[in-house]
């Protein structure tokens, strides 16, 4: 994963983008070549050669800017597929990586790879990569010409081009560290600020909204001084450049002035001299800092792949040959399993049996395993010992997206999105009409729809700002039945209703048929436990 990669993908419009590309380097080339002949044939004097090379410089004025409006718009277009490409790669990974991996990290540093990273990349790689390209064609243009007046001009411009060639060098490693820096910072002050956001109704209400604006100058501070260091490293590099290559100019034109004084060349040679050596020098100083500066996204791209190759369970996945899950009823089988975080033990030997069919309730005082249970079952994680077994077939041995394929898991505030109520039930996928409006019916959403304006059709506001506790709730449910899963896990999710909106979705969902219902409840109600097949109770990470 490098930028060429990208480059490559896109390789049609980034040859448009080289074509034009080579287009300003020739006008560049013309027009200094034009404005040394004019000179040359002004004082001999030959007007016709005069008129000639100045109807050049015209349309070569006229194509130059020509392509300047059409290189800016396919560069542009070319970037966007690029960085639209290396955004799906990222993304792609990092839906395939597995819960544990994910959540390694705040969404909002994904966020920041998204955006910040990709602006960075832009910025420093794409553009002067591009602009890196016209320098190096300029430049062999340009020497092509100089070198037509006076073949000693050739010896001394490679010369000084060697010496230039390192002097950006003796910086590469400070450049890529604080790339590297500004890219963290960029990835903390995102994190950063997105959290106190989320905490606005919190702080407001505890009048504390101050906090916010601290936060916000916090973050800017450590980006503006990860991203002063990289200006420090950048202008050095920059000044260490211009410096060589305005000497070496200097050197060029004296030269120059010596061949004509000698009458080697023409007084159109030192005019010649003086815009080529500085086109030559300008555009190796530019060149090397671009290219040096396309370096330091290379640090970026190693970050991402880092990680997205330290997934040890699609590494897991990938390994065997994972079987499909058939049409049997689901039932699901832990035989002495362990798990624990860090140090702490949470569930030791555990051996149960999850029958199909049944409806089940999880009871237990917090930390004794009842989450862990269900997000071993959603493969969120791996047990350290011990097996699951689906229909006697190792969740080992078991494609991640079959088991998902089995599961609604419903979490005490599920996710709701900034879309219409009825892709908040379907998600977008392809559901029968008859379906959705079943689904409806059971989880009791025709009180919401009636009072919707569009119905269905409306929009939801960003995690359901604009419903309550109950609503959502049966949103979820409806998620579930549209989807036909079966095998229901449900952790807390009526635990912040009201008593009533808490018995009505728990009767909804213990009426439910044809599924395994596996519920958590830290304080079960009678009436739950009442319709309950089973009471599983939960003691220091062991079944009672």
């Amino acid at each position: 994963m490098n930028i060429w990669k990208y480059i490559r993908e896109e390789w049609k419009i980034n040859s448009v983008v080289f074509f034009l590309d080579v287009i300003e380097a020739t006008c560049t080339t013309l027009f200094g070549l034009a404005s040394a002949n004019i000179l040359t044939e002004i004082v001999r004097p030959n007007l016709s050669a005069v008129f000639i090379w100045v109807s050049v410089l015209g349309v070569v004025s006229i194509l130059w800017a020509t392509e300047i409006f059409v290189h800016e718009k396919c560069l542009t277009i070319a970037m966007q597929k690029m960085d639209t490409d290396i955004r799906n790669d990222i993304t792609a990974h990092l839906v395939d990586s597995g819960y544990t991996t994910f959540h390694k990290n705040n969404p909002s540093v994904y966020v920041s790879w998204l955006t910040n990273d990709i602006n960075t990349i832009n910025e420093y790689g794409f553009e002067c990569l591009e602009l890196a390209i016209t320098q190096a064609i300029t430049i062999v243009m340009s020497i092509t010409v100089i070198v037509s007046f006076h073949y000693s001009l050739i010896i001394t411009i490679l010369i000084l081009l060697v010496i230039m060639y390192f002097v950006p060098k003796l910086f590469s490693k400070v450049m890529n560290q604080t790339s590297l820096e500004v890219s963290k910072a960029a990835e903390t002050a995102t994190k950063k600020i997105s959290d106190f956001f989320a905490g606005f109704d919190d702080l407001l209400v505890m009048n504390l909204k101050n906090h916010i604006v601290e936060a916000i100058n916090q973050s800017s501070s450590i980006l503006k001084k990860a991203k002063g260091k990289q200006a420090t490293a950048i202008g050095g590099m920059r000044g260490a450049s211009n410096l060589s290559s305005l000497l070496s100019q200097t050197v060029v034109i004296g030269q120059a002035c010596f061949l004509y004084v000698i009458k080697a060349i023409p007084i159109g040679g030192i005019s010649a001299a003086r815009y080529f050596a500085a086109t030559i020098f300008a555009n190796t100083t530019g060149m090397l800092a671009n290219f040096m500066e396309v370096k330091t996204t290379a640090p970026i791209f190693e970050k991402y792949v880092s990680f997205l190759l330290d997934d040890s369970f699609s590494e897991q996945q990938n390994s065997i040959k994972l079987q499909k899950l058939d049409k049997q009823q689901p039932q699901i089988t832990f035989d002495s399993v362990d798990f624990g975080y860090n140090a702490n033990t949470v569930l030791e030997s555990c051996s149960f049996n999850f029958a199909a069919h049944k409806k089940y309730i999880l009871t237990g005082d917090s930390g004794t395993g009842k989450t862990t249970i269900l997000d071993l079952i959603a493969m969120k994680s791996i047990p350290q010992k011990g097996r699951i077994f689906f229909n006697n077939i190792n969740y080992s041995d078991i494609a991640a997206s079959e088991i998902y394929g089995q599961l609604m898991y419903i979490k005490q505030k599920p996710h709701i999105f900034n879309e219409t109520l009825k892709f908040n039930i379907t998600l977008g996928q392809p559901i029968p009409q008859k379906d959705i409006e079943h689904a409806i019916t059971v989880s009791g959403l025709e009180s919401l729809i009636a009072q919707l304006p569009g119905g269905l059709s409306a929009s939801i506001a960003e995690n359901g700002e604009d419903l309550s506790g109950g609503q959502i709730q049966r949103i979820a449910l409806a998620r579930g039945l549209v989807q036909k899963k079966r095998i229901w896990l449900v952790d807390e999710a009526t635990s912040s209703l009201d008593p009533a909106a808490r018995q009505d979705i728990e009767d909804r969902l213990m009426s439910l048929t044809g599924i395994t219902l596996i519920m958590v409840s830290h304080n079960a109600a009678k009436h739950l436990l009442h319709q309950a097949d089973e009471v599983v109770q939960l003691v220091n990470g062991h079944v009672q």
